[in-house]
């Protein structure tokens, strides 16, 4: 059995900067030792996908599952084989980010759109089980799926459901009230059916995360003047969800000005927030027990200054509206424990990794090679934080492990000329990287790198 550690991680892509003179061009210096030993293992799916973007993938055992168009392919992590195929109807598809530790998921399709059907899919055995349509005050626009163990979300314009993995059944439900957008009364049947009434608050859910824990974000306002109606500005929520009864855990009010951007790290509970809905300054909060202990701003861990703090962020979390992305596909960063792990890859040629004690906000250490390079945080394992280093031009790139008081690297094996961008999806198996590119077309498309893989050699002009 495969020990796989799955991280969805965003690498910041576009041109290399480095520091020299007016018409420098010898780059940095060699990053990788020639001999270092690896390189690839295996590469299968490199080029475009005539059936669309990815829409998912998942690492499930010993092999790494990919959805493109409404197609689900298996391959094998150890070669890349291809282990089982799966068609299902429609033309759209929409999936949560995280399958069960069974490897189970359930899936949104259909011809005009992702919810006209509801779907189990056994991703470990690659067939699929029951089927069934939307609740009424659901709405197909805009859905999204969390998944728990024994349960799923779905959360809509229209509404907000749990259901029962096993079967399907509707556990909880409730429509929107509140209009996210436009700050004011939903236009629904469901909110139609609602009463408004003075100093009574109205939310609506506009994202769900699942894994260990089902967290669900709402957007909500108060009820000054039911005859207008009037509201107050809206606040930000997050709450814990009971995945068995629909039941609230705990709820937290963010502090007034703040908005929920991202998950970062589920154990411990760390989120990504910022002080506009549409953009802003970001910090990290660190919550317990349903409330918050700790706040750090963002671009103080990774040393950042503001004009580069947005192309981080962007870059990392493909942050936009907050309303209309995914809560928890936030890369760039690691947690172990208690500690955080960032790296900041500046503009101006910078390449830390950092460490964060979010217990204390202290910044623990920084790390930073002698080489310009780009870093793509992969995971920790006990012997410290593994980081893939971006080769320049036709060198190579390797993987290095960070000792736990960031005071050296030790390189793993090499890799090709990778500089990751956008993205990217990554599990450490074995000793092994294994990578899947986020969107068609990617150099790598789904590769594996390790100690016994070779490095290609440069072309010759």
């Amino acid at each position: 059995m495969l020990a796989v550690v799955l991280v969805l991680a965003l690498a910041a892509g576009g041109a290399w900067f480095f520091l020299g003179g007016d018409g420098d061009d010898s780059g940095p210096p060699i990053a990788v030792d020639p001999g270092t030993p690896g390189g690839q293992l295996w590469a299968a799916d490199a080029g475009a996908d005539d059936a669309g973007q990815p829409a998912g993938t998942w690492f499930v055992n010993d092999t790494l599952v990919r959805a493109t168009g409404t197609s689900f392919t298996a391959y094998g992590v150890a070669d890349g084989a291809e282990r089982w195929s799966l068609e299902l109807e429609g033309a759209h598809l929409c999936v949560p980010t995280t399958a069960t530790r069974d490897g189970v998921i359930v899936v949104g399709h259909g011809d005009s759109n992702c919810g006209q059907n509801i779907t189990f899919v056994d991703l470990a055995a690659g067939e699929t089980g029951w089927s069934r349509r939307l609740e009424p005050q659901e709405n197909p626009l805009s859905l999204e799926i969390a998944m728990t163990d024994t349960a799923y979300a779905v959360q809509t314009i229209g509404g907000w459901t749990v259901h029962s993995l096993a079967d399907g059944e509707v556990i909880s439900s409730g429509g929107a009230v509140y209009n996210v957008l436009n700050q004011d009364v939903n236009d629904t049947d469901f909110a139609r059916g609602v009463e408004l009434v003075q100093g009574a608050e109205i939310c609506a859910v506009d994202g769900v995360a699942g894994g260990e824990t089902l967290l669900r974000r709402r957007t909500c306002a108060t009820v000054t003047d039911p005859a207008g109606p009037t509201l107050t500005d809206p606040f930000s929520r997050l709450e814990e969800i009971d995945p068995d009864s629909g039941d609230t855990r705990w709820s937290l009010d963010l502090p007034e000005g703040r908005w929920l951007s991202k998950i970062v790290s589920k154990a411990p509970l760390v989120l990504l927030l910022r002080d506009d809905q549409f953009g802003g300054n970001q910090e990290l909060a660190v919550v317990e027990d349903g409330g918050i202990t700790r706040t750090v701003p963002l671009a103080a861990v990774a040393e950042l200054d503001s004009s580069e703090l947005a192309g981080f962020v962007e870059a990392h979390c493909r942050d936009g509206i907050v309303v209309y992305e995914p809560l928890d596909d936030c890369g760039g960063i690691v947690t172990n424990g208690h500690t955080l792990y960032v790296s900041a890859n500046s503009t101006m040629g910078t390449s830390q990794v950092r460490a964060l004690d979010l217990a204390t906000g202290e910044v623990l250490w920084s790390y930073e090679p002698e080489y310009v390079t780009r870093h793509l945080l992969i995971g920790t394992d006990d012997a410290g934080i593994l980081a893939h280093q971006a080769g320049y031009r036709d060198e190579p790139g390797q993987v290095v492990r960070l000792t736990p008081d960031g005071q050296r690297a030790e390189p793993l094996f090499r890799t090709d000329d990778l500089i990751l961008p956008g993205m990217t999806y990554t599990a450490w198996a074995d000793g092994n990287l294994v990578l899947a590119a986020a969107k068609s077309g990617e150099e790598f498309g789904l590769t594996a790198y390790g100690p016994e893989g070779t490095v290609a050699e440069p072309a010759q002009p």
